[in-house]
């Protein structure tokens, strides 16, 4: 029994081990010098703050991203999560703001909190078909991927809805606190709960036991099941979180938005040193995955290539990124 125990509450690991971070490190120095010389924009004020909004979006949905595969599972639903939320909750503002002239302040907080509700509902529901009907959760999150899509452009018409507060589309999309873009810190907020929930607390145990034996974990009295839920519902909530900001950044509640976040927050989390087969993560590490993924479309936009190439290039980040969580997990095994 003590072997059960000890598989499945294993120790917290540490903040910061040399490796996969040093690496990633040393590629990002190499590709931003080698872009700076094609493209001297790259390092303009302009171009960097964008990199950084676009690396601190990815990582908001790639953290999410992060708590379901360490469970052993994939959300595929994230892109429409993004899409429907940010639909749903600019309807919200557009209805509300005849009603509360001159408070957009309340809007926008509906608008806020309508976008959370809307992820932590499709979380709620991928949990429970994956822990109740014992669904597959690629299969369970990939109807649920194509059902909210079609819902979404079914509300709009596949047409985006504008006439949303100033206060949202104005003031706060372009507010620069500390000179960086609010969408920095807000992930930066969101990083320090997801530390100090994945590295000490019984949660952040649970989630890396079940990943690493799901059996083991139940046998210790690790509540499996309400442990994925909290996983999928992060997941979800997080993505609509992200299309919030997303919303505020374009003026509109898009039903298109959000189509490369499914491979980009995948991508994002595994190279962020998130093990595929589950248990393992380091959701420090996240953020530079995210810069690397931007980093290379960004500079390979800046120096004139094919806008179709670029997605061959994701495409030959995410074979490095599952070779690395292959590498990872044999070298942990």
């Amino acid at each position: 029994m003590s072997q059960v125990i000890a598989t499945a509450r294993p120790a917290a690991p540490a903040l910061w081990r040399p490796g996969r971070g040093l690496t990633t490190v040393l590629l990002l120095a190499a590709l931003s010098c080698s872009y700076a010389l094609l493209a001297p924009r790259f390092l303009g004020m302009g171009n960097v703050s964008n990199i950084l909004r676009n690396a601190s979006l990815i990582a908001i949905v790639a953290t999410g991203q992060m708590f379901v595969i360490a469970v052993g599972g994939l959300d595929l639903s994230i892109a429409a999560v993004i899409a429907l939320s940010s639909v749903v909750a600019a309807m919200a503002m557009v209805e509300l703001m005849p009603i509360f002239v001159g408070h957009e302040a309340v809007v926008v907080l509906v608008g806020g909190a309508v976008s959370l509700g809307v992820g932590a509902l499709v979380g709620l529901f991928n949990a429970l078909l994956i822990t109740r009907l014992k669904l597959v959760p690629l299969v369970a999150t990939l109807a649920t991927w194509t059902l909210l899509a079609a819902f979404a452009s079914w509300l709009t018409q596949g047409t985006p809805i504008y006439g949303l507060p100033t206060l949202l589309t104005h003031d706060i999309a372009r507010s620069r606190p500390l000179g960086l873009p609010l969408q920095v810190h807000i992930y930066a907020a969101c990083l320090v709960v997801t530390i100090f929930f994945w590295y000490l607390t019984p949660f952040g145990r649970h989630l890396r036991s079940i990943g690493s034996s799901p059996l083991s974990a139940k046998a210790a009295g690790v509540r499996t099941d309400l442990t994925e839920l909290s996983a999928y519902t992060i997941c979800s909530m997080l993505a609509g979180l992200c299309g919030f900001l997303l919303t505020a950044q374009v003026g509109s509640g898009d039903p298109s938005l959000g189509q490369s976040f499914l491979m980009d927050s995948i991508a994002g989390a595994i190279l962020g040193g998130t093990v595929l087969k589950g248990g393992r993560a380091r959701p420090e590490l996240i953020f530079l995955g995210a810069l690397l993924l931007v980093i290379v479309t960004n500079g390979l936009n800046l120096v004139g290539m094919d806008s179709r190439l670029l997605t061959v290039a994701v495409g030959f980040i995410l074979f490095g990124a599952a070779y690395l969580s292959g590498r990872t997990d044999r070298d942990l095994a």
